[in-house]
């Protein structure tokens, strides 16, 4: 049995497939860390940096806890969420090690740049 799953989403068609892969195949109680990785912001200049951009990510942050979890937890897992700045493959193996992931689950359609980065 897995104890701890991370799960990447990042709003695709692949990452629902991830999300809903966890609710139909772990069991109930198992712990799934949902993960977004979003822009570098030391890559982002000061001009860029408004008050928008503040609320774009705190809009990101509680659709990760409100849309992304609730599949999860409607399958009895319990779900925590993480929005990591930086590449989502840099994001995925950042928190799996943090956590002492037992499986990292990804959806992956072909030739996608992030996943093929793992």
């Amino acid at each position: 049995m897995l104890d701890k799953v991370v799960v990447g989403v990042d709003g695709s068609d692949a990452s629902r497939a991830a999300v809903q892969w966890c609710a139909s195949h772990l069991e109930p109680g198992t712990t799934v860390v949902a993960v977004c990785g979003t822009i570098d912001l030391a890559s982002i200049s000061v001009e860029f940096m408004s008050a928008a951009w503040y609320l774009h990510m705190a809009s990101t942050e509680q659709a990760l806890k409100e849309y992304w979890c609730q599949p999860l937890r409607r399958a009895g897992l319990r779900c925590d969420c993480r929005l990591v700045y930086g590449s989502q493959a840099a994001a995925l193996c950042e928190i799996a090690s943090q956590e002492h992931a037992d499986a990292l689950v990804v959806g992956k359609p072909s030739h996608r740049a992030a996943i093929d980065e793992l």
